[in-house]
């Protein structure tokens, strides 16, 4: 297992924004690999969010329907489970770890990264789930899965509408009886028990 000593930040380490030495970069092109620097035991990517969305969804295209693509958000919580040895290897089993968090970004930093960025899931979603639209060239089919009894659905009922104008998603639902168990990187046990509903997008006004 990769040491899991994590340097501390001093502020002189970090470059400023004013150097112009860390600054945004173009769309990565098909077929490049971007670096990836070490922060404790995870090897992080070294890209901003929008590169970052063009390459998940480049590469998931690729992957898909040989085998799942995974891509991990690592930040400070990831980070206070480094000396897990479960939570690492689940954490190995993704093909791309990017920057959820500040303290990522400026650790990443410190190993050489030269254009990383915060990648927000949140955010970074959105992009991708559009970017995967246009390479497939057809509307998406979204599986969401764990949580309590309703709230799958609640997530399809957002997503559709705020696709409100762009194409339709399909989204559905699979949510366990008893709640999502098993961990970030882990698929759900054979045993778990599931209701399945379909979600359909609103109509949009207008």
């Amino acid at each position: 297992m990769a040491s899991s000593t994590l340097p501390p930040i001093g502020p002189s380490a970090v470059p400023s924004a004013r150097t112009g030495q860390i600054s945004p970069v173009p769309r990565l092109p098909d077929e490049a690999e971007p670096a990836r620097v070490p922060v404790g035991p995870f090897s992080v990517v070294d890209l901003p969010r929008l590169p970052l969305a063009d390459y998940i969804a480049r590469s998931a295209v690729a992957a898909v329907p040989s085998r799942p693509y995974l891509a991990f958000a690592l930040h400070v919580g990831g980070l206070n489970h480094r000396t897990d040895a479960d939570f690492v290897a689940s954490m190995r089993k993704a093909d791309v770890i990017y920057a959820d968090g500040a303290s990522v970004v400026g650790l990443a930093r410190l190993a050489g990264a030269r254009v990383i960025g915060r990648s927000v899931t949140t955010d970074l979603g959105w992009d991708v789930l559009r970017r995967l639209e246009t390479r497939q060239g057809r509307p998406l089919r979204l599986a969401l899965i764990g949580g309590p009894i309703g709230l799958a659905g609640e997530a399809g009922a957002v997503l559709a509408e705020k696709n409100c104008g762009h194409r339709s998603w399909l989204p559905n639902t699979a949510t366990s009886r008893t709640g999502p168990r098993w961990s970030t990187g882990s698929a759900p046990p054979a045993r778990t028990r599931s209701s399945s509903a379909s979600a359909r997008p609103p109509r949009c006004a207008g």
